[in-house]
């Protein structure tokens, strides 16, 4: 990514790219938003339609102590030591519609929830191959593809990033090749009106020509290299691709989003979490084997994890439940949310 500063000159050029009607005026009073931009995963583009929608002074920024990118706020207030509270009373007087930079999870997940934590995902082999080419224009990397794949600092960035949260837990995942509906979710999630832009890609951020043009120029051998290297990123994705089904399908029908994940030990000891977005009520699901109904609970139980991290409900939005039986070979075990039958996701 381009670490230069967003001034008039840049929003300049940005209100002539538009590939939409200017949005509405942001509204005052909204609660922050903490999108972690993810390097190579169309959050530059995001974060420009942030500071598009509300303002540049009501996004707050972090790519480092040293960066012209970073807000004042987060210098005076998390360099070297970090004041949460302090930075949370501030971004409440400043009116932040969101706080972002190439952070992880962890650093403002103390002050910001679960349910208003945004990334972009991206497919793993595109996102590594175009990190390295970001290296080596920007930053004068001088080692090959093979090299920088192997070095464990460019290995699984994506689910680094996420501080070991399930990604079925975190408010909203875009998909870096789905950047339009994924925008349409996140409004539609947070009531907004980002705007669809496209900045710091191949044809737009300038510089030199691509190394790779596409995977397809990628030596088939290094592709699978990629893929053992970012096995957590490959599964990371792809539940991130089923939520995004699972979301676009909810919202269509105008049914809520429940955030969840399910495990089963044993055969027969099932435990999770499922929670939903400014909802009190603890989330009711119904336990299928074979697409039968064998049980059903609540998800009420306090969860030390989850009120570590920021959920609904102070935590208790956790679930346990024993089946008669263990489960056979071939059994096909599923857990759905009794009100919408959105399946949650295996851990």
């Amino acid at each position: 990514m381009r670490t230069v500063a967003y001034g008039k000159s840049l929003l300049k050029k940005v209100e002539h790219g538009m590939r939409k009607k200017r949005a509405r005026p942001a509204k005052i009073g909204v609660k922050p938003v903490f999108f972690i931009h993810i390097p190579k995963t169309a959050g530059t583009s995001f974060r420009i339609a942030a500071i598009r929608y509300y303002g540049q002074g009501r996004v707050c920024s972090d790519y480092g102590k040293n960066s012209d990118n970073s807000s004042a706020s987060v210098k005076n207030l998390t360099f070297p030591g970090a004041d949460l509270h302090g930075l949370k009373r501030t971004l409440a007087v400043q009116e932040v519609g969101m706080i972002t930079g190439h952070v992880n999870l962890s650093k403002y997940n103390p002050i910001i929830p679960l349910t208003d934590i945004a990334t972009f995902l991206r497919n793993p082999i595109e996102q590594v191959i175009s990190h390295y080419e970001h290296w080596v224009r920007l930053y004068g990397y001088s080692g090959t593809l093979e090299e920088f794949v192997r070095e464990d600092r460019f290995a699984n960035v994506q689910s680094r990033c996420l501080s070991g949260v399930p990604v079925s837990l975190i408010g909203f995942v875009g998909l870096a090749d789905a950047y339009d509906p994924s925008v349409d979710i996140f409004n539609h999630t947070y009531g907004v009106q980002f705007e669809t832009l496209f900045m710091n890609t191949k044809t737009t951020s300038g510089g030199s020509a691509p190394i790779y043009g596409s995977i397809e120029e990628v030596d088939p051998a290094m592709v699978a290299l990629i893929r053992r290297r970012n096995r957590l990123d490959i599964d990371c994705y792809s539940k991130a691709q089923q939520l995004f089904k699972q979301r676009q399908d909810l919202i269509a029908s105008d049914q809520p989003i429940t955030y969840g994940i399910v495990r089963v030990q044993d055969g027969t000891k099932v435990s999770g979490i499922a929670f939903r977005r400014d909802c009190d009520r603890p989330v009711s699901l119904d336990f299928l084997i074979n697409d039968e109904k064998v049980g059903e609970t609540r998800a009420c139980e306090f969860r030390p994890n989850m009120q570590t991290w920021s959920s609904p409900r102070s935590g208790c939005v956790g679930f346990r439940y024993t089946l008669e039986k263990p489960l056979g070979e071939g059994d096909q075990f599923s857990c759905k949310v009794g009100e919408t039958g959105q399946e949650l996701l295996h851990e």
